[in-house]
């Protein structure tokens, strides 16, 4: 993707919060603690649980904390609050009362996290959502629900790790990062609740323009809370610090209707989802703010709000935090969330879900084990675990391994069945047609499968034709297939009673030529073609394996047919589209080409006969050049009406010829003097040249003379510069050659092998202006056919063209019909 000076600026922040989280690592294990748990009880802060006895000197479960360090406690978390200030393994004076007497004892202070269980499952959750955040940025920048769930995750990690660990008030280093820690908790609960108002749907449009305003207000917020927790912190006043608290509860508080609205609103647009792949994007969504939210909410702030305490560990709700990152993660990648299609490889995800499975089991063995005996089995035996985990990687390559060798010595078939299967599948997915399918289909069922012969046969009606066949022995290329489809139909696989090992399959009760039958079928259980084995002995049966080696084979092979068979159906489709187009246009230019030949030699006939009879004092020989105009015009609509009728004639195969004997020379004279006409008006030469010694010939006069009509009248039509033509008629052995020779336009070669065919027209700009209906050489071609003759053409563009008829002098028959 391009990265945009927006895109890089969110970077620089996410980078900047990531950091700053990462560096107060140190802190939160610096951070001090009390040896025991203070709690809220009427009003009052109590000693709860010891963490410590030794630490805690004198006090027991149930005294009342009345002084600390000098100053007078009114509420449990200020405890928490003045001990931030201090260092691990620093005395404190403690004032308290037991049964209403009061006494003061010094006690030690201890690291707040007794074990690294809270540290490591934070900054595992916290990354995971972050590169989440950062992904979803990166595939979808210019959209702006995903800038906003960005911010959300992003936010939401950073929180996670950054928690509060020891803080100098007056150190610069702790107000950034105790301010970042403030903003990214605020970020959380607004971004979530903004990302509900414009995904799926826009709420608020005019909120979606002004979404960027909520970065600096809640910078601004956090650092404004930041002060105030540093101010009270460093002044150690109770009144300051209850102040403080009050601030806090209200901001937790504030959480509950930050995230339940939200949730509200992805809920309702469940339910308003209007597509499939809408609901279950929404439903992903939906479960995992619910299954991550929740858990914290219930278990550790709505308890601290209530009982100033917390139910479990923070790490056990904590953790419950990837259920967001890992459904968001699923709505994207397969369900398409922001309508975006990422492409992920299949070694990537395997590898990034064995990640996750591990780390997961990891985690849960050593938090039930820390639960169980208490927060040291964590530490103690973090280091045990993992290195029992890399062992187990590192081990697991060489088990496979160990496993295909045991399975090669003691069960070869079953390991050769797993790479031969896999091999297959791979070779049938890249099969371009059906006969490349076939023939690998066999060739599969061939490599691990031992038989007589192979075949497989595509259904063709109530046929089967043997498509590819291997063997000694070569199969039946076309049989009847009626029952034996029936029984297809209904079963998996059709065997001979004595062909197999095992009695799982149905055996057949036709007298079939094969020992096993597999179907490819289709998901509507039609049988597209069938897999047939003929034993290689008779006493040679098939074992369970080798069969389901064939069924899954067959299933994948007619999955594949399928879908080849609609892309054929579709390119018909197509084509037939194409052709009815195309032949639309043919018959819109007949139509206009017709329509224009005809035009031209009737205003010509219409006017000469007007001007006749109008001026009825015309001289005698201007009388006999009009009537010469009107007939020769007469003769050129015959013959383009004759060429339209002929054409018709062809195209229904009612076309008839009636041969008998003629002259040559005479037809060759017949066809000039149609033409002296046309030749006069454009001022054309002709030039005749009839070999001496005429024989008859046996052929149909007409059909001839039309044909050289249609050839002389191109070579005029075509001379657009020097108006020159030849007429050769001669012998060739005992053939007869009629040859029609220009010096016109000339045509391309690329278009020779075309202009015999109807309505074809040379693409030329020259040839467009010249007219024609395209039928003229279609219906030479068609005589000369009939007369077992030959055409053929050579021409240069510029020079001219020269067309040659060779016909043999006797045709065997009197009358055809063709």
């Amino acid at each position: 993707m391009r990265l945009t000076f927006r895109v890089v600026s969110y970077l620089l922040l996410d980078s900047f919060l990531l950091v700053t989280s990462l560096v107060n690592t140190p802190n939160v294990v610096e951070r001090p603690g009390a040896p025991f748990e203070v709690v809220e009880r009427g009003g009052k802060a109590v000693v709860g649980r010891i963490y410590d006895a030794s630490a805690s000197n004198a006090l027991m479960p149930g005294d009342v904390l009345r002084m600390w360090h000098g100053v007078h406690v009114t509420f449990a978390e200020s405890i928490e609050y003045l001990t931030d200030r201090e260092s691990i393994g620093t005395q404190v004076m403690v004032g308290a009362s037991r049964e209403g007497a009061s006494f003061e004892t010094s006690i030690l202070l201890v690291p707040y996290y007794r074990s690294l269980r809270f540290l490591v499952v934070s900054i595992f959750v916290g990354l995971t959502a972050f590169g989440v955040g950062i992904f979803i940025l990166l595939i979808r920048p210019g959209d702006i629900p995903a800038r906003v769930l960005h911010w959300a995750l992003v936010t939401l990690g950073a929180t996670i790790i950054n928690t509060w660990g020891a803080i100098d008030p007056d150190t610069l280093g702790s107000i950034i990062v105790r301010s970042a820690w403030w903003s990214s908790y605020l970020g959380v609960a607004v971004s979530f609740l903004m990302f509900t108002l414009v995904f799926p749907t826009m709420k608020i449009p005019r909120l979606a323009h002004l979404s960027w305003v909520f970065l600096p207000t809640v910078a601004c917020l956090g650092v404004l809370l930041s002060s105030f927790q540093m101010s009270a912190v460093a002044t150690a006043s109770m009144d300051d610090l209850s102040s403080f608290q009050t601030l806090f509860d209200i901001f937790h508080a504030s959480l509950f209707v930050f995230v339940g609205g939200g949730l509200f609103n992805i809920a309702r647009a469940t339910m308003r989802a209007s597509t499939d792949a809408e609901l279950r994007r929404m439903y992903w969504i939906l479960l995992g703010l619910s299954l991550g939210a929740a858990p914290y909410l219930i278990l550790h702030i709505l308890p601290q709000l209530v009982a100033s305490q917390y139910f479990v560990p923070e790490e056990f709700t904590t953790i419950f935090f990837l259920a967001i990152p890992a459904s968001f993660a699923i709505a994207v990648l397969k369900y398409h969330l922001f309508d975006v299609e990422v492409m992920i490889n299949r070694t990537i995800t395997y590898a990034v879900l064995t990640f996750a499975i591990v780390s997961g089991y990891a985690f849960i063995v050593l938090l039930v084990a820390s639960l169980i005996g208490e927060e040291v089995v964590f530490e103690r035996y973090f280091a045990v675990a993992a290195l029992t985990l890399v062992i187990g990687l590192v081990i697991n390559p060489l088990r496979l391994r160990l496993q295909r060798s045991v399975d090669e010595i003691l069960f070869p078939a079953r390991a050769n069945f797993r790479r031969a299967l896999t091999s297959v599948s791979e070779l049938l997915q890249h099969a371009l047609n059906r006969s490349q399918l076939f023939e690998r289909t066999v060739q599969g069922a061939q490599s691990i499968v031992p038989a007589g012969a192979i075949g497989l046969y595509e259904t063709r009606g109530e046929l089967l034709v043997c498509a590819k066949s291997v063997g000694a022995e070569p199969l039946t290329g076309t049989l009847p297939a009626g029952d034996l489809l029936k029984d297809l139909k209904t079963h998996d696989l059709l065997v001979k009673a004595d062909a197999v090992k095992t009695s799982r399959w149905p055996v057949t009760n036709s007298e079939m030529e094969w020992s096993v039958c597999v179907p490819l079928r289709s998901q509507s259980l039609d049988v597209l073609a069938v897999l047939a084995l003929k034993q290689r002995q008779a006493r040679e049966k098939f074992d369970e394996e080798e069969l389901t080696f064939l069924l899954n084979i067959a299933t994948q092979s007619a999955a594949i047919l399928e879908r080849l068979m609609l892309q054929e159906k579709i390119l018909l489709a197509e084509e037939e589209r194409r052709r009815l187009e195309e032949l639309s246009d043919l018959k819109s230019y007949f139509i206009s080409s017709v329509s224009h030949e005809l035009r031209m030699p009737l205003t010509s006939i219409r006017m000469f006969a007007e001007m006749l009879r109008m001026q009825k004092e015309l001289p005698a020989p201007r009388k006999k050049e009009y009537l010469e105009i009107i007939e020769g015009e007469t003769d050129r609509l015959s013959r383009l009406i004759g060429n339209i009728l002929d054409f018709a004639k062809i195209e229904r195969g009612v076309k008839e010829y009636h041969f008998a004997p003629v002259r040559i020379d005479k037809i060759a004279r017949r066809a000039v003097l149609a033409m002296r006409y046309q030749l006069l008006q454009q001022n054309a030469r002709l030039r005749v040249r009839i070999q001496g010694g005429m024989k008859t010939l046996i052929a149909d006069g007409d059909a001839l003379e039309e044909a050289m009509l249609n050839l002389l009248s191109n070579a005029l039509k075509y001379s657009t510069g020097r108006k020159e033509i030849d007429l050769q008629i001669s012998w060739k052995g005992k053939n007869l050659i009629i040859a029609v020779a220009d010096k016109g336009i000339g045509i391309p070669e690329a278009e020779l092998p075309n202009i015999f065919d109807r309505f074809y027209r040379v693409r030329d700009d020259r040839t467009r202006q010249v007219g024609g209906a395209g039928l003229g050489l279609a219906v030479v071609k068609h005589i000369v056919e009939a007369h077992k003759g030959i055409i053929t053409v050579e021409s240069a563009v510029g020079k001219g063209s020269v067309f040659q008829i060779e016909l043999p002098t006797r045709t065997s028959h009197t009358k055809d019909k063709k």
